[in-house]
């Protein structure tokens, strides 16, 4: 843990990898939960509307990344074992 800590201490590179997937993880899933609904709205307010989403988006992957990604393995290993018979 140590070594992750001093790596991301030297470089934003790491952080901002994990802080992307996190992103998409979280995006999708708030995606799955807002309405489909088409807003008229000027420039501005939807840079802010995407700005506010993609905040949220990085703090709701935090949560959703790994049970996603523990799913998806998950039903890989199901997978593998079931062609295998």
């Amino acid at each position: 843990v140590s070594v992750i800590l001093t790596a991301a201490e030297n470089s934003t590179v790491p952080l901002l990898i994990v802080f992307v997937i996190f992103g998409y993880f979280g995006w999708q899933a708030l995606s799955k939960i807002t309405p489909d609904i088409f807003l008229i709205m000027p420039i501005g307010g939807w840079v802010i509307y995407f700005l506010i989403k993609g905040i949220l988006a990085a703090l709701v992957g935090i949560f959703v990344a790994p049970f996603v990604l523990a799913k998806k393995i998950a039903g890989a290993i199901q997978g593998s074992i079931g062609e295998g018979m």
